[in-house]
């Protein structure tokens, strides 16, 4: 699309510089217009827009502005979006459309009482001829009724209750009072009448809704083209504007592709498929799998897949060909996925007929070829009953899966190696945890460090909660507070933050003294900031960057806080950003103002990583395993409820039912469109997540394993899983319970008591202490300190030097801290130097080939393990330099420069042998180390 344009430029009166925008900066565009035209509209009492305003708002219009803003994201994938907005009025608001969708309304009611007559119908076949008399005339009015009106009065319903020794209808009971409280919660509306009025009422609100959409839209396009910035949805619709509008350009594109091949069709969104119908001829081949559509939030139509795939089984307009056949995964594993989807998944939920048309075949003969006797390869579901609150669900789950992992590994499970078609015992790398949401990656992370696990997250990563995002941002606020001679409490947090990041490393006590005795004028700190403002007016946003970063050294700094690429990477995208904003010739502080804003807004800029460990388990989120393949799969998180936050707000954008709005009658009330709504996301949300989780499944090449804690279900599961069920899926252990006597033979109930839980985890992690470290670079909070506070004296391990030191010390013990800081973050077990610059490899390769770790790839590594606790109430700190945790003993190591008989260096690591005795039940040998003489010495 973007080649077309650019080539065609012309014919849309387009500069042919044409550039896809930083899409922060277009962002806060949009959101600044958005502000402008609110103001002008305050100040020009615009009647419409204050009555709105009044109507939806308590304490300010931020909630307005943002919903605004979604509305317009939302219009804004339509193609014809101005003619749409135009004809609005006229095509929703007539009585026809407003009768049919009060009709679709009564639907939904009507098949609630359908359901009721089923229930009473199965009560009349098993009760005695009284109570069913009783009942039916408790509910005549509700089940005779023939309009809404009717419906109202129907619902006053007081029913019989169940006498003794009818236990076997009390369950269609229960689903018919269910039933009429579904029907109460949505005939909400005094009449017919209000119905229709409630409607028509939001006449006003929709109308300055999309008054103010199509300003921002004219002035964001003229923003767009004046300084030829696009987004990729502009480029789209451009391309599509050029090719519908333009006849020869449209029959060169056709004559010019032989064919065009889409891939991940079910993906598709109805921007593409239009732009797809423009420029093809009958010559589109299309591959895709609809049980695999899992990008709605990202504009994908399945539809577009369901519609094509039914008409071309018919052969209308095209063919298809049936791809059944799966190549990745054991016979056991596909049937396994085969039976749990046939039960869940069908036209209606799920958008495919799995039974009839969707089941996979099993196509990979080699794997029966290599099959162990002894093993067994059907998925299993270790259901658990958690009995106290002592651990979350998040951590047994955790637990149990590090606890099966190391049991696999132990006893040699048996895979099979495609690659050179044998069985093989069984790796880290062949294992992956499949989760629904993130959150909990951390806490499996700290868990599986304390079991000795390396364990790799891949997820990505987000900019705006970075220290560089803050140091960066804290840069331009002394730029801004000195230029303007400004020394406010601003000033000295931003000071504080530069001081105490890595950029300095100065002390509390330091900034402390430098701030009460007014000597800030004379710090490294102030000197940079001032080199950087000689000119500062003459420089481009891209310039002074570029400039920050050379002096405050970023680049030479980053190597004493470890994932060097990941922060190049951070910081080459606040490059880039400075560089955008120059084009616009914005200035220093416009950069400031995003940066707080990114802050402000929690802006989620995301980065992806490649941050392997070898032979390492995996853990990352279903939509991030699409297209990978494990040898055995571990799901957990399956009782984390499905977020449906989306139908919840009081303003909706939906392509069948417009702008849905509230009205107000005594407060604000929904209309009966936000009721068809919520009917039609479920249905859509519910299928979207059953195609997740077989998305989910079929990661797995051999073995399946669930984790999660079942509920008690009675009822008899059918063919299928009726729709009134799966509609009211809320998490993916809801789906399981729904059809849990047909998995009971897969079902292995694991008893707690048998399971090494422990919550040593949170003291003795690494990972636990790193993350504290982080956090507190990221966001720094400065209290009041007086002169008592700084002169408190605190105990601790480490020595203290006082020394006044010559140049030459200084150079050695900078050459340590440097050596020192490589060996904080080396992977021990790897032990891959080449990075490092030559003239310290060979200090850090005989510390590598020293017999102190000889056998380190049998330990759990701690790596600068921090720690703080009492003794006789006075708080003692201290940080092990290397701790290796060996099954029968523990060795801890404390690097030094070069002395290590200094008396003063034993006392410190007594104190952590105390510190960890506490903690372990395990010998504890200690050792000092002299990185320049690379010897070590014993200490008893």
């Amino acid at each position: 699309a973007l080649s077309i344009v650019k080539k065609y430029h012309y014919l849309l009166n387009l500069n042919n510089n044409i550039e896809i925008g930083n899409s922060l900066i277009l962002k806060f565009k949009k959101e600044e217009l958005l502000e402008n035209i609110f103001t002008n509209y305050y100040e020009e009492k615009n009647s419409k827009f204050l009555n709105f305003i009044e109507k939806f708002t308590i304490r300010d219009d931020d909630k307005i502005k943002k919903m605004i803003l979604t509305l317009y994201n939302k219009l804004d994938l339509k193609y014809d979006k101005n003619e749409y907005l135009d004809n609005y009025i006229k095509n929703y608001y007539q009585d026809n459309y407003i009768d049919k969708k009060i009709e679709d309304y009564l639907k939904i009611i009507f098949k609630k009482i359908n359901k009721i007559e089923e229930n009473l119908e199965e009560i009349r076949l098993r009760s005695d001829g009284d109570y069913y008399h009783d009942l039916y005339e408790s509910l005549e009015k509700l089940l005779q009724a023939k309009n809404y009106d009717e419906i109202k009065n129907g619902l006053d319903i007081s029913m019989p209750r169940l006498k003794k020794g009818m236990d076997d209808i009390k369950p269609f009971k229960e689903t018919i009072t269910k039933s009429i409280n579904d029907i109460k919660k949505i005939a909400i509306y005094d009449n017919m009448s209000e119905i229709k009025d409630s409607i028509l009422s939001t006449l006003p609100d929709v109308s300055i809704i999309i008054e103010i959409i199509k300003k921002l839209d004219q002035e964001f396009q003229t923003f767009k083209k004046k300084n030829s910035l696009y987004d990729f949805l502009d480029i789209s619709k451009l391309a599509i504007q050029i090719v519908s509008l333009n006849k020869d350009v449209r029959e060169e594109l056709r004559d010019y592709f032989s064919e065009i091949l889409v891939d991940e069709y079910q993906d598709t969104s109805d921007i593409q498929e239009l732009f797809i119908s423009l420029i093809s001829n009958h010559n589109v081949y299309m591959v895709g799998d609809i049980k695999q559509s899992i990008y709605r939030f990202r504009n994908a139509n399945p539809n577009l897949f369901k519609e094509k795939y039914e008409s071309y089984r018919q052969e209308i307009d095209g063919y298809k060909i049936d791809l059944v056949k799966n190549f990745r995964s054991r016979e056991e594993t596909l049937n396994n996925i085969n039976y749990i989807f046939n039960y869940i998944m069908d036209l209606e939920i799920g958008g495919a007929d799995y039974k009839d048309s969707h089941q996979m075949v099993f196509g990979n003969l080699t794997y029966n070829e290599n099959k162990p006797v002894n093993q067994d390869y059907n998925f299993e579901i270790y259901h658990y009953e958690q009995e106290d609150k002592e651990y979350t669900k998040d951590e047994i789950e955790a637990f149990l899966t590090a606890s099966d992992i190391l049991d696999k590994v132990n006893k040699k499970y048996q895979v099979f190696d495609k690659n050179n078609n044998i069985l093989r015992d069984i790796n880290y790398d062949d294992f992956v945890i499949l989760i629904d949401k993130s959150t909990s990656f951390d806490l499996y992370k700290k868990i599986f460090e304390y079991k000795g696990i390396p364990l790799t997250i891949l997820k990505d990563e987000t900019i705006s909660e970075t220290n560089d995002l803050f140091l960066i941002k804290n840069i331009f606020v002394l730029l801004k507070k000195i230029k303007e001679n400004t020394y406010d409490q601003t000033f000295k947090y931003a000071y504080l933050s530069l001081g105490r990041s890595y950029l300095f490393s100065l002390s509390d006590t330091t900034l402390y003294q430098t701030i009460k005795e007014d000597k800030i004028k004379e710090s490294i700190i102030y000197q940079k900031i001032k080199n950087l403002l000689i000119d500062i007016d003459l420089l481009t946003p891209s310039l002074l960057m570029d400039k920050i970063i050379k002096e405050f050294n970023f680049y030479e700094k980053l190597i004493t806080v470890g994932n060097i690429n990941e922060a190049i990477i951070r910081l080459d995208y606040l490059t880039s950003l400075a560089s955008s904003l120059s084009q616009l010739s914005y200035t220093y502080l416009d950069i400031l103002d995003y940066l707080e804003k990114m802050i402000e807004n929690k802006e989620e800029i995301k980065y992806s990583l490649n941050k392997e460990i070898k032979n390492s388990v995996k853990i990352m989120t279903i939509h991030k395993s699409k297209g990978l393949e494990y040898h055995i799969c571990y799901y957990t998180g399956l009782s984390n409820r499905f977020n449906t936050e989306d139908v919840k707000q009081k303003f909706i954008f939906d392509n069948n039912l417009g702008i849905i709005t509230p009205y107000i009658k005594e407060g604000i009330n929904q209309t009966i469109y936000h009721i068809l709504y919520k009917d039609n996301y479920i249905k859509e949300d519910i299928s979207e997540r059953i195609r997740l989780f077989y998305v989910a499944l079929t990661r797995a090449k051999e073995k399946m394993i669930l984790i999660t804690s079942l509920k008690d279900e009675n009822d008899e599961v059918e063919e299928m899983v009726n729709l009134d069920t799966r509609i009211k899926y809320t998490s993916f252990a809801s789906i399981l319970n729904s059809i849990k006597d047909k998995l009971e033979p897969y079902i292995k109930s694991i008893n707690l008591n048998e399971v090494e839980l422990s919550k040593n985890y949170t003291i003795f992690s690494s990972t636990n202490i790193k993350d504290m470290i982080e956090k507190s670079k990221e966001k720094i909070s400065v209290q009041e300190l007086n002169s008592s506070d700084i002169l408190e004296e605190k105990a601790h391990f480490s020595k203290t030097n006082h020394q006044i030191i010559t140049k030459e010390i200084k150079e050695k013990m900078e050459f340590g801290t440097y050596i020192h800081s490589i060996l904080e973050i080396l992977d021990l077990k790897e032990k891959d130097i080449s990075y490092i610059p030559e003239k310290y490899q060979k200090y850090i390769e005989k510390f590598l080939n020293s017999d102190l770790i000889k056998n380190i790839k049998e330990a759990n590594i701690y790596q600068e393990y921090e720690f703080i606790y009492l003794d006789n109430q006075t708080k003692k700190q201290g940080v092990i330099d290397l701790m290796l945790e060996y099954s029968d003993h523990i060795d801890i190591i404390d690097y030094k420069l070069k002395n290590i008989k200094d008396e003063a260096y034993k006392k410190q690591l007594l104190g952590y042998r105390d510190y960890i005795k506490t903690k372990m039940n395990k010998p504890i040998n200690i050792y000092l180390y002299s990185i320049i003489d690379s010897v070590y010495e014993k200490i008893n």
